[in-house]
């Protein structure tokens, strides 16, 4: 005989796959729950064009790292989870299944007014700035498709020369405890000559 447990968790699963099917077939429908004068911010594009840093892939993806905000994310490259989202609608309560769902599993959509192009564009200046890159030329675009009712950003980035550490001296002749304290670590510094500069 089967218990009520076996059949609520039968019931439950079966939920969750009906929602799912429902959240994938809403993915392509964002547009109509949108407010007004908003559109949905589907993540940016960043592009360093400098050709002679060997180290451009490394720091393509530390600038794309800290583009915010992130996408909705997508699964199968869908956006299952603001399907979900959609889908489910407002609960009438803050407990139960529907709410669980939306909650839970769905993700509310990361509109465009979020995404602030000038914000964006100060942070990918600082973090260059703080690995050594003194004078990057950063451009910045914001694309708007009225009919997808998405904005995306564009950035290219051309990072310039980056500079280095020369000589390093550590308080040479200075006997104070405190010049002694820093000589002792000085070994175990990164700023050594030939390093590249940081913060």
């Amino acid at each position: 005989m089967i218990n009520k447990f076996c059949i609520h968790t039968l019931i439950m699963k079966l939920l969750i796959i009906v929602f799912a099917i429902i959240g994938f077939s809403s993915c392509a429908s964002y547009k109509k729950h949108l407010p007004e004068v908003e559109t949905l911010y589907v993540g940016s594009q960043l592009k360093v064009v400098d050709t002679v840093i060997k180290e451009r892939s490394t720091l393509e993806n530390e600038l794309k790292e800290a583009l915010r905000p992130k996408q909705n994310k997508k699964i199968f490259g869908l956006r299952f989870k603001l399907g979900v989202y959609n889908s489910v609608g407002t609960p009438k309560t803050k407990t139960g299944f529907r709410s669980y769902l939306r909650e839970k599993i769905g993700e509310p959509p990361v509109l465009s007014s979020t995404f602030n192009l000038n914000r964006n564009q100060q942070i990918l200046n600082n973090i260059l700035q703080n690995n050594g890159y003194f004078y990057p030329e950063i451009k910045a675009e914001r694309i708007i498709d009225s009919t997808a009712k998405t904005t995306k950003g564009k950035f290219e980035v051309l990072a310039g020369n980056r500079k280095y550490f020369g000589s390093v001296t550590y308080m040479e002749g200075d006997t104070s405890a405190l010049a002694q304290a820093i000589i002792h670590v000085a070994a175990l510094s990164l700023i050594k000559p030939g390093n590249p500069y940081f913060l």
